[in-house]
């Protein structure tokens, strides 16, 4: 927190906050917007607030050229579950998801800390928000590496392998969400390893450290890429990945 708190001073970030800033043993002071106390989340970065359209830094969504981003919590199923912010969290998604002007803003990525692998529960509340609003993207974080996986259907359990390039490179026109666990900035754990199991849709992985790129180039087409960076220490193996989405159906 300390170390980020200069760069985030002067840069515009979205955060979404993790398992980290919970505090459990904490009390909640609005069932509105906590489910425990994230205070510190909420205190540092409270300039999110108060630019988002929900007035609080735990759910929120906002315009970034053709993109239309959303924000939200995973955290809040597990941490003092509080089925009051847990009701306004999910009526906020599904009102902002159903809002949004494809024409203007095409492209619509969601943001939070854990995906179905990590957190059933909450998955299995809020991915048929994702999937019934056509949401492209889904990026989370947690494990502390990169991964890529086809578009897929937590719910029902089917992939869209169809729509995947045979260099796995592409995706036309894809049925489902793609979601990429950008975890690779994090620090090393032994639990961390990319033995993804086989029933997983995973089309890549790796360990290394590393910064992804978001980058939609018009209504159709949006391109995504992740590259290795120099860490301390010896430098990390070289690797990267690309991902290019066709999409006809906005």
């Amino acid at each position: 927190m300390t170390l980020a708190s200069g760069y985030m001073a002067i840069k515009p970030t979205a955060v979404v906050e993790g398992n980290h800033e919970a505090c459990t043993a904490c009390i909640s002071t609005d069932p509105r917007f906590e489910s425990g106390n994230f205070t510190q989340y909420k205190m540092r970065f409270h300039s999110v607030s108060l630019n988002s359209n929900t007035g609080n830094n735990r759910y929120y969504s906002f315009n970034r050229g053709i993109t239309h981003f959303i924000v939200f919590s995973a955290e809040a199923y597990i941490y003092a579950k509080n089925d009051a912010f847990l009701a306004n969290q999910l009526s906020f998604m599904s009102a902002d998801l159903a809002a949004v002007d494809r024409k203007a803003t095409p492209w619509v990525v969601a943001l939070c800390h854990k995906d179905w692998t990590m957190e059933t529960e909450a998955f299995n509340a809020f991915a048929p928000v994702l999937i019934q609003n056509k949401v492209d993207v889904l990026f989370v974080g947690h494990v502390h590496y990169y991964n890529r996986y086809m578009p897929y259907d937590s719910v029902t359990g089917d992939q869209d392998a169809a729509s995947v390039s045979a260099d796995t490179f592409t995706y036309t026109n894809p049925k489902y969400l793609t979601v990429i666990v950008t975890g690779a900035s994090g620090d090393v754990e032994k639990d961390d390893k990319c033995d993804v199991p086989d029933n997983r849709p995973s089309l890549t992985c790796s360990e290394d450290y590393g910064i992804g790129f978001w980058h939609p180039v018009n209504a159709t087409v949006a391109e995504w890429s992740f590259v290795t960076v120099q860490a301390d220490g010896p430098g990390p193996k070289d690797y990267s990945d690309r991902l290019t989405i066709i999409q006809n159906g906005h």
